[in-house]
């Protein structure tokens, strides 16, 4: 029997964490908006729900990053993520632009912060992702919503991005109980 790496196990535990619940209880507490904006946008709302738990994970802590990101947002890292969703800053003026809208720095940062808006903004990015990666399924898209489209097509992991696969069931009961 192979070995099993240190990094599949602790992808393979992330459901039985002390963290799970609190993330679990965020996305049954959104799963209106998640699932309004995936049929918007035409998407599994799977793979929202999938992405929130894996940007949401460490509950508390995770939320504090967004305190960090205010400090780099002051002086000028638009690559830097925030939000119920974790988007950079620069990923939302990209996709306000697609919408019509101005698309500026601040208009970027104040739907980030307002969390239905901030919800549809990363369906809308799912969207495009499935534009362009057609055969994936919802873990593959939040994998690629982590690691950004190009690393998606090139086939790179990302931890982050694989914190959900292994919870789908979990994932699932939240968005739909």
């Amino acid at each position: 029997m192979p070995k099993e790496n240190l990094l599949d196990k602790v992808i393979r535990s992330q459901c039985s964490s002390i963290w799970t619940p609190n993330v679990l209880d965020k996305i049954a507490k959104r799963r209106n908006l998640i699932k309004r904006s995936s049929e918007r946008w035409g998407i599994d709302p799977m793979a929202a729900a999938s992405v929130m738990f894996q940007e949401k994970y460490y509950g508390f802590f995770a939320d504090a990053k967004n305190a960090l990101g205010a400090y780099k947002l002051m002086i000028g890292d638009d690559s830097y993520s925030f939000g119920p969703m974790e988007m950079q800053v620069k990923t939302a003026m990209r996709l306000l632009k697609v919408r019509g809208e101005r698309g500026t720095r601040s208009q970027a940062i104040s739907w980030l912060s307002h969390e239905p808006l901030a919800i549809d903004l990363a369906v809308q990015y799912l969207r495009e992702l499935q534009n362009n990666l057609p055969s994936a399924g919802p873990t593959d898209l939040a994998k690629a919503y982590n690691l950004g489209l190009e690393n998606a097509l090139a086939g790179k992991r990302s931890y982050i991005g694989q914190r959900s696969e292994s919870c789908q069931e979990e994932i699932e009961h939240a968005l739909y109980r």
